[in-house]
């Protein structure tokens, strides 16, 4: 629960803050007095729940994502960004940091969401430990891993795009032809 000290100082920048950014209200004809201080309050709460919630909790959520290394292995196959791209043999670590408005961190559940399991699977995220995962490819496609964490409203939201490529050729199968004749030359 929150202090009415926490709450009031919201309030205070939440004012502050609609004035430079909505300016002064100003009425003008055509436009009912109710509304337009409706509006002008829907900006100053909007202003307002922003403000709390940094002070509530946490505010801001970033991904760091590990090397891609061949599954079941520890070794780091390539330097990779934010957007994935690894082959079907694949996997890589995800690390999460929540952190609030003052940059301290947080310990919030995160939940993981896949928009298509059979190109990617999350493994290893736990009810104890949901800030590391791995990242498992399947098979070749596109898919979002979408990071979430529900503890704070609205809550925040991160995504990963992974795209999986078919690896290395492994295996090769000759299927032989049914004989004929050679055109004459």
């Amino acid at each position: 629960m929150l202090s009415d000290e926490l709450r009031a100082v919201a309030l205070q920048e939440a004012r502050a803050a609609a004035g430079m950014l909505f300016g002064q209200i100003a009425f003008r004809r055509g436009i009912d007095l109710e509304d337009g201080l409706e509006q002008a309050l829907d900006a100053v709460d909007q202003v307002y729940q922003g403000f709390l919630a940094m002070l509530a909790g946490t505010s801001r959520m970033s991904v760091e994502l590990g090397t891609p290394r061949e599954q079941n292995t520890t070794h780091p196959d390539s330097e990779r960004g934010l957007m994935a791209t690894i082959t079907d043999t694949q996997e890589f670590d995800v690390t999460i940091t929540t952190a609030d408005g003052r940059g301290f961190a947080t310990a919030d559940a995160l939940t993981y969401e896949v928009d298509d399991e059979a190109v990617v699977s999350v493994v290893g995220a736990t009810d104890e430990d949901s800030h590391t995962a791995t990242v498992r490819a399947g098979a070749p496609g596109s898919a979002l891993v979408t990071i979430t964490d529900s503890a704070v409203t609205p809550p925040l939201t991160a995504a990963v795009a992974v795209t999986v490529t078919a690896g290395p050729t492994v295996a090769v199968n000759i299927t032989e032809g049914e004989p004929r004749e050679q055109a004459p030359a």
